[in-house]
């Protein structure tokens, strides 16, 4: 089960509760819509429903929060990145969801629906392909499908609305009751806010300072005079309205000021953020202080430097403060300033990623992501191209590092058009990352096109850096094709750049790909010494992520002439570089190779355990190639050990060669004649008919049916003494769905200590994924 964990208890709601399980469970409600104004506790009545019949539904309940989807498309990745599915290209995340939703008994919870609306067709689709599926949302309005059912969400009648605000008052001043004295101002107050949780709550934060009977009194001067917004607006929603102009108009003059511009963060936002924005520390306490923007707390391991608060506003509350800033007139000046900060951010991370700070700015980047694509659309919108260029330029190797290859991708090919017919270095940089990330992709004619234009850009610009990129990965594109001596010229011709620039990384990084380029051509001593090279440079730059690149050739040589234990422990030493750093990317490619070592050492268990651990990273990726690299290894195998059917091997080989074509990507030169030695043998063991009619079969299966087959191989699972007791303690909260910060809260420990346990056990395991390592707990548990 994956809920939201809730900072206060639930007051009252018993009879909604009540009434809500009575129709998921005895109703036969398989669509239920929480629907009312903001304000009204949807999300928190949603979460203690689900919490309260989570046991009724087999595969559990999982929790999407739509509240940062704007964009109607986005919805379907949406859910399925919530249901921890693999990125595909070959589906689209609709039918990826419908084929993980179609045999399981779950309750999906969506929450924040309303701006996405018009999607609702995507939940109808999903309730018609999946009969065990059920869906609660919650909405300010109906998603009008035929399954759906309505279950308004009331306000709260004045006793419970009374004991919400005396809850949340004694929060802010320890020994508030309600007494003779105040009672009548209480209830009246709550009567006032209509019973709507969140106006009760933001009048509560003012207890501290106001009595509830002055309190009434000067909320009353400003309902007289703001008696609701918009007339098509329902009456409780201009109410909520009047609760907020109420809550701004009582704030100070400085605090209305950063109250609004703190609007344009999204995904909440840093205190140097804040500060950058013009707030003071004072300033912004007294907006903690009226619930205007809350605070996640943050802690750190006893050696360590204290970890600074987050912030963040509700969603409501943030699109009045958008209102109230738009009103000002200073929208425009401040989403600039937002945007320049995202910039700035942008352009520390991007030199940062390529030295020995990678793994912490890949974590910080992860943290405002959402300010930095909110920062990007509208920089995009406003034609800020300065700012829309500098973020894609310094964003990229992120979204390639990180796994949002899609994403990565699409505001990529967005900056493309918008810079159309622009002659600058930025322009020439946005087409070199959009040109990797297509290569990625196995796009390999739009990479083609893309890294062309910024090589003749940077040619005409006179810059020799972005010539020497984009010669840099052109190579690498023609490498992958085979066709080597384009990848000499390009690569012979980079490294010559790089040496006239005096560029430590570039040089090595060069030498690091000729390197390969030698060994796909059988020349293993030249490569040997072309990767010996490399690494010595890329080890003076500082680079972890050209470290581990200079590693894993270096195996991969060591591999060519047989030295199977060297092989193993590069591999090894280049795995532990890409896990420390959470490069995605790295670590499927590491442990691919590492996989077919371990399985010519004669270890088929920790093989298909390394192969299905890759082949499960490339797929979350959506990277084709990587996939079906990783069947033609666990083929080979799963074959040569003698413990595995030869006609499942013949199938994973079969589809390999299938999805390569649909994506016109190469079986690798130097692979060609293991694999057509190994489809020799498979075919005198079956026969010639047995064999034809595998091969079939298998060229009939999608890289993700594929998948799925050899992930059901038996694999080998870590001897339970690899974990000590807390780490098997966080390990089984983990395969429970629990959060972090969940289990954190059941352990009493810091967050941070959970981080740190969560990333020994993926590194002991070696497993990579949550959904992986509750694999491994249930399959210990069965065991």
């Amino acid at each position: 089960m994956r809920l939201p964990s809730q900072p206060t208890s639930l007051v009252g709601r018993e009879r909604e509760l009540a009434a809500t399980r009575g129709l998921l469970l005895d109703g036969g409600v398989r669509l239920l819509t929480l629907c009312g104004p903001a304000g009204t506790g949807k999300t928190r009545l949603a979460v203690a429903l689900a919490s309260s019949v989570a046991d009724a539904y087999a595969d559990g309940v999982i929790f999407v929060d739509l509240a940062a989807v704007h964009d109607p498309d986005l919805v379907a990745a949406t859910i399925a990145r919530g249901v921890d599915l693999a990125e595909g290209r070959e589906r689209s995340a609709e039918e990826r969801l419908r084929e993980y939703l179609a045999p399981r008994q779950v309750l999906l919870v969506l929450d924040n629906f309303e701006q996405v609306r018009v999607s609702a067709t995507l939940i109808g689709s999903l309730l018609d392909t999946c009969p065990r599926l059920a869906v609660l949302v919650t909405s300010r309005t109906p998603l009008r499908l035929s399954w759906e059912h309505l279950f308004p969400v009331p306000t709260l009648p004045v006793d419970e609305a009374v004991e919400l605000f005396v809850q949340r008052a004694r929060a802010m001043r320890p020994g508030v009751a309600r007494t003779a004295a105040n009672a009548e101002a209480i209830a009246e107050l709550c009567r006032r806010l209509d019973g709507l949780p969140l106006a009760i709550e933001l009048a509560a934060a003012r207890s501290d300072v106001l009595p509830p009977r002055v309190m009434l009194a000067r909320m009353q001067e400003q309902l007289d005079v703001l008696s609701g917004g918009p007339v098509d607006r329902p009456a409780r929603q201009q109410t909520l309205r009047a609760a907020f102009d109420w809550s701004y108009a009582l704030l100070g003059e400085e605090e209305r000021v950063l109250f609004r511009r703190l609007a344009v963060c999204v995904g909440g936002f840093s205190l140097e953020w804040a500060e950058r924005l013009g707030a003071r520390l004072d300033v912004l306490s007294a907006l903690v202080r009226n619930s205007l923007v809350r605070v996640v707390e943050a802690t750190a391991e006893e050696d360590a430097t204290p970890a600074e608060p987050r912030f963040w506003m509700l969603e409501t509350i943030r699109a009045y403060a958008r209102e109230q800033l738009e009103r000002s007139g200073e929208r425009d000046a401040v989403q600039r300033q937002h945007a320049e900060l995202a910039l700035e951010l942008a352009q520390q991370a991007a030199a940062a990623l390529l030295g020995p700070r990678q793994a912490e700015w890949v974590q910080r980047l992860e943290r405002e992501h959402d300010n930095l694509r909110a920062a990007l659309r509208w920089a995009l919108e406003a034609g800020a191209l300065d700012v829309a260029l500098g973020l894609a330029n310094c964003l990229w190797r992120f979204w390639w590092l990180h796994g949002f290859l899609s994403e990565g991708r699409a505001w990529l090919e967005e900056a493309v058009a918008a810079s159309d017919g622009l002659a600058s270095v930025a322009r020439a940089q946005v087409l070199n990352g959009a040109g990797v990330l297509a290569h990625v992709r196995a796009e390999y004619a739009r990479a083609a096109t893309l890294l062309e234009a910024s090589l003749a850009l940077s040619r005409e610009l006179g810059w020799p850096e972005g010539t020497a990129r984009a010669l840099h990965n052109l190579g690498a594109l023609a490498r992958e094709l085979g066709d080597w001596p384009r990848a000499t010229d390009a690569y012979t011709a980079s490294l010559a750049l790089e040496r006239d620039l005096g560029n430590q990384w570039g040089i090595g990084t060069s030498l690091n790909n000729l390197g390969a380029l030698a060994r796909d051509q059988g020349d293993l001593d030249e490569a040997a010494r072309l990767h010996g090279e490399a690494l010595a440079l890329l080890r003076a730059s500082g680079d972890e992520r050209g470290i581990a690149a200079a590693l894993h050739n270096l195996a991969a040589v060591a591999a060519d002439r047989g030295e199977w234990p060297t092989a193993a422990s590069l591999h090894a030493e280049s795995l532990a570089v890409w896990r420390r750093l959470g490069d995605r990317w790295g670590m499927a490619t590491a442990l691919r190779e590492a996989g077919w070592v371990a399985g010519q050492l004669g270890d088929r268990a920790q093989a298909v355990h390394l192969l299905q651990e890759s082949l499960a990273l490339f797929g979350e990726l959506g990277v084709p190639q990587g996939t079906a690299g990783c069947l033609e290894a666990l083929a080979e195998v799963v074959f040569a050990a003698g413990s595995g059917p030869a006609d499942v091997a013949v199938r994973l080989l079969a589809a390999a060669e299938a999805g390569r074509e649909s994506v016109r990507s190469p079986l690798p030169v130097r692979d060609r004649p293991g694999l057509a030695r190994l489809r020799a043998e498979l075919r005198t063991a079956l026969g010639a008919r047995a064999f034809r009619a595998a091969w079939q079969a298998g060229r009939q299966l999608t890289l993700a049916e594929a998948s799925a087959e050899a992930m059901r191989l038996s694999e080998a699972t870590a001897p339970t003494e690899l974990l000590s007791v807390r780490e098997r303690e966080v390990a089984e909260l983990v395969a429970r769905g629990l959060t972090n910060r969940q289990i954190a809260e059941r352990l009493v420990i810091s967050e941070r200590t959970v981080d740190r346990h969560v990333s020994n056990i993926f590194a002991k395991l070696g497993v990579v994924t949550r959904a992986h390592l509750a694999a491994w707990v249930v399959e210990r548990q069965r065991a």
